[in-house]
């Protein structure tokens, strides 16, 4: 299954699952005045692994991943950021 010629371009595609899933949350933390149970330390770290897997996806020439990693940590720290920003002001 590995060695079949559509396995990284199907796979490539999957992986952008994981920007899209991070969105609701983006979302939440724009239109949310009390952000309750989001850890601006947890998406720096998520940040970090994207950014780990980034390096691997340029490593493999993998440029679907490559893009999903940059959309994910792009989306992570927003979330980290804004998170910040609204803990400050309560």
């Amino acid at each position: 299954i590995f060695e079949n010629k559509w396995f990284d371009r199907i796979a490539g595609l999957i992986s952008l699952l994981n920007p899209i899933s991070l969105f609701p949350q983006l979302w939440n933390c724009i239109v949310l005045d009390k952000l309750v149970g989001v850890s601006a330390p947890m998406y720096f770290l998520f940040a970090v692994l994207e950014i780990v897997f980034g390096i691997v996806a340029i490593k493999a020439k993998n440029l679907w991943v490559f893009i999903s990693m940059v959309l994910s940590v792009i989306v992570s720290i927003s979330i980290a950021i804004l998170t910040l920003m609204k803990d400050v002001k309560t």
